[in-house]
């Protein structure tokens, strides 16, 4: 990719029939035919962060040229090393294409399983086989408390203090420790996150990213953590609210609040009145976590042996490409 935006530059992908491309890619042809084309793939994918630096240090629109490329260096080993590379590469990217197609599998069967729940086609039943006490409908004003997160600017960010997660620090309904931000502001007592507190990211540039929501695990690396402002905290102890901010109907809420307008950010008061049907029975409420949870241990499982394989294929990168 020549161009298209920051982060498209520099992408590569290999061609699998015939195809003609448009101003913003450009093709690499190679006149040697025993050039193995699976190694180079990954060689110019490895470099992509060359490309970035190429079309953002001398032009006004971030962009790469066709000079660029033709005047770029490439240092590789004889066919018979190269293909056996691409092998090997081969063979690792087979494993983390099954891993994800695992992961989006059991990611669509949560969807699935938690539709039924939450409309109530599938119950559970009591330890006599009977259904449990008909649901009732609550608004999360009811069942939990609203905070808004931490306000700060650029001159409090430094190398270590109080730890500000933000929502680029939520993904796929889990916390992650991946680009983090300090500050030397403090914040109040109340927006000290607590296990199992929910994080909603509240306001973003991308309309798709607003509501989006992760459990906080409390993490004893770091003596305090809040969140930023674009975040609010949801704090409650009942068993299934993060389950609630997962659904269907509360995406469908989220969309409603902001269609029809640019301001892509949401307030605590318009969440609280988001009303679900919920089980009154505890004991119900705790065999729906508990279910739910459990297919969240096998999801987490997956995305762990996904990251690892792709922090290793990385790893091999580094070694050969250097």
């Amino acid at each position: 990719a020549m161009y298209g935006g920051f982060n498209q530059i520099g992408r590569t992908g290999l061609t699998t029939l015939e195809s003609t491309t448009n101003q913003a890619l450009s093709a690499i042809i190679f006149k040697d035919k025993n050039l193995n084309s699976y190694f180079f793939l990954n060689f110019f994918n490895y470099k992509v962060n060359y490309w970035k630096k190429v079309s953002a240090s001398s032009r006004k629109d971030p962009n790469i040229t066709k000079k660029d490329i033709e005047d770029f260096k490439v240092i590789y080993p004889k066919v018979e090393e190269q293909k056996k590379i691409a092998d090997f590469l081969s063979s690792v990217d087979v494993k983390i294409n099954l891993t994800e197609k695992k992961l989006e599998l059991l990611e669509e069967y949560k969807k699935g399983i938690m539709q039924k729940i939450f409309n109530q086609e599938l119950r559970f039943k009591d330890s006599k086989g009977y259904d449990y006490s008909k649901w009732e409908e609550k608004k999360l004003g009811e069942i939990g408390i609203f905070y808004r997160g931490h306000s700060y600017n650029s001159s409090n960010v430094v190398n270590d203090g109080l730890l500000v997660l933000r929502s680029n620090n939520i993904q796929n309904n889990i916390i992650n420790y991946n680009d983090l931000q300090f500050v030397n502001k403090d914040c109040k007592e109340e927006i000290i996150l607590k296990d199992k507190d929910i994080i909603i990211c509240m306001a973003n540039g991308s309309k798709r990213l607003v509501g989006k929501t992760g459990e906080y695990k409390e993490n004893l690396k770091y003596s305090k953590i809040t969140v930023g402002a674009f975040c609010s905290i949801f704090r409650t102890n009942n068993r299934i609210a993060k389950f609630l901010f997962q659904t269907k109907k509360y995406y469908d809420e989220i969309a409603l609040m902001l269609e029809g307008t640019n301001i892509n950010n949401l307030k605590n008061s318009t969440l609280e009145e988001i009303s679900f049907d919920k089980p009154h029975s505890l004991e119900e409420q705790q065999k729906i976590a508990d279910f739910l949870s459990s297919i969240d241990t096998k999801i987490e499982k997956i995305s762990d042996e996904l990251e690892n394989l792709k922090e290793f294929k990385k790893g091999l990168l580094q070694q050969m490409f250097v």
